[in-house]
């Protein structure tokens, strides 16, 4: 399975590349290595875990609406495209079922272009199709064996998974980063503060690493300062996100995209009791084309990735040495 997740992730980034080609994009091949940069991705496809089979079907989903949304710029049917977007939509659903959020992104583009209408409508009716017999079968939008475990809403893994979302957003594309380091560095400051007095949002990335170098006195204030840090990452991502949305909303494949994006980032909202970064990392073809645009080759951008990597390959390194 480690194998094929691997295989899996090439083809991810086949896909990405392949699109980013179309669009003249002259750095399509290394963009499509940003895959890596994520540290998520490591994991997912590292290990034998079965998040991978679901991602390269959502993959060539999103490739498929980008290729329909491009002939309706021709004046061409995007029909056909959004049928075979569907299907391999509910396939992906099979695997990972919050990508059923993602139905509801074509409804917003046909209300920002009303000949998208009847395609939205294709797209929605063929992925519930595809969708609603396992459902069924498991009386529930998960296995019944989960449905104790997974049941309900939690704003606080919704809030965790946009921190993430932000934090990889700026390692692929730092130019992102638009307020001044101060005003950063303020809102981290003063949210843990209110972390310090309430211990409202602690958290506890790549633990199974940070416990072999720091001391175990020392965990709760880096348990306070990484809550604060994803809190004010999130908020600052969430206002970014929607910004370039806003300013994009002429553009169908940007809207296609971030809106995808902003779905994915916050379905971890549905698991009640457990949160995983896995979850989040479910959002990489749209987060690599989300930052495409915002990414500048500078040594910036060369140390952010060295980042991202190394968090990425400390992290599958530490599941492996247990």
């Amino acid at each position: 399975m480690r194998f094929v997740n691997v295989f899996l992730l090439v083809a991810v980034a086949g896909m990405v590349a392949a699109w980013l080609k179309q669009q003249k994009c002259a750095d399509y091949g290394v963009a499509s290595c940003s895959a890596l940069v994520v540290p998520m991705t490591w994991v997912i496809a590292g290990m034998a875990l079965s998040e991978m089979p679901a991602m390269v079907f959502v993959t060539l989903s999103l490739y498929l609406q980008m290729k329909g949304l491009r002939a309706l710029e021709l004046s061409r049917s995007a029909l056909g495209w959004f049928l075979a977007s569907g299907i391999s939509l509910g396939i992906a659903v099979w695997g990972r079922q919050p990508y059923l959020l993602l139905a509801g992104v074509p409804v917003l583009l046909a209300l920002l272009e009303p000949r998208l209408r009847t395609s939205a409508l294709v797209f929605a009716v063929v992925t519930a199709a595809f969708a609603l017999p396992l459902f069924i079968i498991w009386k529930g939008l998960v296995p019944p064996s989960h449905q104790a475990v997974q049941q309900g809403l939690s704003v606080t893994n919704g809030i965790i998974s946009l921190g993430y979302t932000g934090i990889c957003f700026m390692l692929l594309a730092p130019r992102s980063i638009r307020l001044p380091a101060k005003i950063l560095m303020g809102l981290v400051v003063l949210t843990a503060i209110g972390n310090a007095l309430t211990q409202a949002f602690v958290l506890y990335p790549v633990r199974s690493v940070v416990e072999r170098y720091l001391p175990a006195s020392t965990m709760p204030a880096f348990g306070n300062f990484c809550g604060s840090l994803f809190l004010s990452c999130g908020i600052v991502f969430s206002a970014l996100l929607l910004k370039l949305t806003w300013d994009d909303r002429k553009d169908l494949k940007r809207v296609t995209i971030n809106a995808g994006l902003l779905c994915l980032a916050v379905s971890p909202i549905f698991a009640a009791r457990q949160y995983s970064s896995r979850y989040t990392a479910m959002s990489l073809p749209y987060l690599m084309l989300a930052a495409q645009p915002m990414r500048e080759w500078r040594p910036k951008t060369m140390v952010t990735a060295a980042v991202g990597c190394s968090i990425g390959f400390l992290t599958l390194f530490g599941y492996f040495s247990l």
